[in-house]
């Protein structure tokens, strides 16, 4: 009988180390971002670069060595997913002490001169990423998603900015309250969202 209490015991333990394990592993990555203001002269010279428009995040945090970040822009059209575009993982810090990340556009004229463009702007801890992306629209709204410190959880993506555009002549702002996909993106014709989401490194 005693015998039998160990080896349920020994059992019982055998279940419940590797869960701790797991939480251990789990619990050695906390990221954080937070909207980042700009200053008077910031805000200046940032109009001298040609950048429409732009939003900085702070991020602060540790990353597990098993752990990574991935950055992308997200586009759906009329509230369907299409494509990510400005994909990049493969995280070269594992500590981050107000590191700056952005998400910015500006308009550029193609070498037709009927065709026009958004080039798009990701600034990531590791360096930049740029791509075009088509602009046809007539009206649009650029914003961030997030207005205060947001902590990230392991396989949830937060969206940091959104840009949304339409062909017709007016369209309401898109918002969120903590980085959540914003409510009501079927409503638009055309959306941007910049993402991060904190996964397994690959």
């Amino acid at each position: 009988m005693q015998s039998f209490k160990r080896y349920c015991l020994f059992v019982i333990l055998a279940l419940l180390l590797p869960g701790c394990a797991n939480e251990k592993k789990e619990s050695s990555t906390k990221i954080t971002f937070e909207p980042y203001t700009m200053s008077e002269q910031e805000s200046l010279l940032i109009s001298k670069t040609g950048v429409g428009y732009i939003e900085f995040f702070k991020l602060n945090g540790t990353l597990g060595k098993d752990d990574d970040l991935e950055f992308s822009v997200e586009v759906y059209e009329n509230g369907k997913f299409k494509e990510e575009l400005l994909k990049t993982w493969g995280a070269v810090d594992e500590k981050y002490k107000d590191s700056i990340i952005s998400f910015g556009m500006s308009d550029y004229q193609g070498e037709d001169d009927s065709s026009k463009s958004f080039k798009l702007i990701s600034g990531i801890p590791s360096g930049l990423a740029t791509t075009s992306y088509p602009n046809d629209v007539t009206a649009y709204s650029f914003s961030k998603l997030v207005g205060e410190k947001i902590t990230l959880k392991k396989n949830e993506p937060v969206y940091l900015a959104a840009w949304v555009g339409t062909t017709k002549n007016s369209l309401r702002s898109i918002g969120s309250e903590n980085g959540e996909l914003p409510a009501g993106i079927d409503e638009y014709e055309n959306a941007l969202l910049y993402k991060v989401l904190w996964t397994d490194k690959k």
